[in-house]
């Protein structure tokens, strides 16, 4: 709960404030004039904003979540100008009992600013929580009636609609000075929540039912870890179910030309997963990446530092989009963008002898801890502590037998024991996935009988339903999570029936989705023609609109009809 202070909406759930101090505006920074700097706190905000009220001079707290760090200030005018700015990166705190008449008597008479416990005619309005940019309650059971009394004056609107109990949610227009009023709003329903520059969101939360809360859609915490909770069998983000859902793009940290995407091309792809209510991205190439000039391992155990921007800022998007990350460790095949066999050439070993040979096994724990121990160049935290990763894989399809690749050896129940716990040993944070396939369970792996393992997946391009029930269920048997890492896009109806029906089943990722050029529908897309791979494009769009809503339904989110 560490991120939800001041009574909000994050993403799109409510959250009764944890500290009752204090007031919060998100993408706001206010006190920049010299007069009012004070000293800067480093931490987690909780750990901030604590010590910031110890100290009776600080009234306002600016935060960093990239940076993790807190600028204090002794004050602010917002009559001044240059006293305001917006900036995406920081959430603005401010003590609300430190605030004096004086301070609000230099706030002038523009409320538009003050989000959370807000400020009208130059007083508190303490029962209204004011969200910019967003429209509630579009759906028609919560229309009440527009108000354009009053001039359209927000303070006197907010006023006259605090004496109708029916109101939840009032609707104002700035661009026309008309309230539309609510009898309140369901954000479970994506129809009921919008976006719109010109309409503030003005919520009264003494007037929030329990049952309105009960039909909000959970949106996870961008600042805990995902868990397996075997008790619940399901994965758990800040004790709610979390359901991992969305696609694969395995070029995020280095692409088939043997180079690194734009971070425009990267961007698309967590844009286009919000729009399809997708909550997680497995990314090959953001941890697989050896044997080639360019990778993040060309040829020893000395890392190429070339390779960690594409990689950071992979992370560093999926932080910003409150979307998780799935990565694989190594692969066994001859792709472009390195196998286990890279770590065997470079002892003179071969290949096969990956699984066994010590001073191999060293270099790729080696690895392991350098690439754990990273320390994101954007955000400031390491791989290890970073909760936008949602799962390590020890590895893509791991013993599948394809010889035409070179992948001819099965992963031996010791290597997958030994590997999974030295991960914890160093990262307890997050869920190791086993990186077997089609040898999920059988006599040389035994994965099922690892302890450190904490879930499974398997593979299908080919609709095999009793493959499907025979490994999910084994996998439950064992109290282990199981999610499905690739499918094809293809797949229709049946198969999600199937898969949705399938209460062992936690998560699903389609393969694969491609950008565009420049990183917007407007440029040309980049064709990856190996039948599975779909772009933000015209002729994908009705089969991405069909594979989001089976995201929505394995949510329990209303399906959509148009993107």
């Amino acid at each position: 709960m560490d991120s939800l202070v001041g009574q909000s909406l994050l993403g799109s759930r409510f959250v009764q404030d944890p500290i009752a101090d204090w007031i919060k505006i998100d993408g706001i920074v206010i006190g920049e004039t010299k007069e009012f700097g004070y000293r800067v706190i480093h931490g987690n905000i909780r750990h901030v904003l604590s010590e910031a009220l110890q100290d009776s001079r600080t009234v306002v707290v600016l935060y960093n979540w990239s940076a993790q760090t807190a600028y204090t200030k002794t004050g602010f005018r917002l009559a001044d100008s240059k006293d305001s700015a917006s900036n995406p990166q920081f959430t603005t705190f401010i003590v609300s009992s430190r605030i004096t008449p004086e301070f609000v008597a230099n706030w002038g008479s523009s409320t538009r600013d003050a989000i959370g416990q807000c400020l009208i005619e130059n007083r508190l309005a303490q029962d209204w929580v004011k969200i910019n940019g967003v429209v509630l309650g579009e759906t028609e059971q919560f229309k009440h009636a527009a108000i354009h009394s009053f001039d359209g004056n927000i303070g006197r609107i907010l006023i006259e609609s605090l004496q109708d109990s029916r109101i939840i949610v009032v609707l104002y227009n700035w661009s026309t000075k008309t309230a539309y009023t609510k009898t309140g709003f369901r954000l479970a329903d994506p129809k009921d929540c919008l976006s719109n520059p010109e309409f503030t969101a003005f919520i009264a939360p003494s007037r929030i039912t329990p049952e309105f809360i009960e039909n909000w859609s959970p949106i996870p915490n961008p600042n805990t870890f995902v868990k397996w909770t075997a008790q619940k069998s399901m994965f758990t983000l800040n004790g709610s179910k979390f359901v991992p859902v969305g696609f694969n793009s395995y070029w995020f940290g280095y692409t088939e030309e043997h180079t690194y995407p734009s971070t425009a091309q990267v961007e698309q792809m967590f844009q286009i997963a919000q729009k399809m209510a997708a909550t997680t991205i497995r990314s090959h190439t953001l941890a697989i990446s050896s044997g080639s000039p360019g990778s993040l391992r060309p040829n020893s155990n000395k890392l190429n530092p070339d390779a960690w921007p594409a990689i950071d800022f992979a992370f560093a998007c999926a932080r910003k989009y409150n979307i998780k990350l799935i990565c694989s460790l190594t692969d066994p095949y001859n792709w472009y963008h390195g196998n286990y066999g890279d770590f065997c050439t470079t002892r003179g070993v071969e290949k096969a002898a990956f699984f066994t040979d010590p001073s191999v096994r060293a270099d790729f724990k080696d690895y392991i801890r350098q690439w754990l121990n990273h320390v994101n160049a954007f955000t400031g935290i390491a791989i290890k502590d970073d909760t936008s990763l949602f799962a390590i894989q020890l590895g893509n399809e791991l013993g599948n037998i394809r010889p035409s690749a070179n992948s001819t050896v099965v992963p031996p129940r010791e290597w997958i024991a030994d590997i999974s716990l030295y991960i914890k040993t160093i990262d307890s944070n997050h869920i190791v996935f086993n990186g077997t396939d089609e040898c999920f369970g059988g006599p040389v792996s035994q994965d099922l009988m690892v302890p450190a393992l904490d879930a499974f997946s398997c593979h299908f391009y080919w609709k095999d339903f009793a493959r499907l029930n025979t490994t999910s269920g084994s996998a439950a048997a064992f109290g282990k999570g199981y999610i499905i890492g690739e499918y094809s896009s293809n797949f229709g109806q049946d198969w999600f029936s199937a898969v949705e029906s399938n209460p062992n089943v936690k998560g699903t990722f389609f393969w694969g989705l491609y950008p565009n050029e420049d990183g917007t529908a407007n440029s040309p897309a980049i064709i990856h023609n190996d039948g599975y791979t779909l772009n933000w494009i015209t002729k994908d769009l009705p089969q991405l609109l069909v594979l989001s809503n089976h995201f929505r339904r394995m949510q329990g989110l209303a399906q959509i009809s148009s993107f």
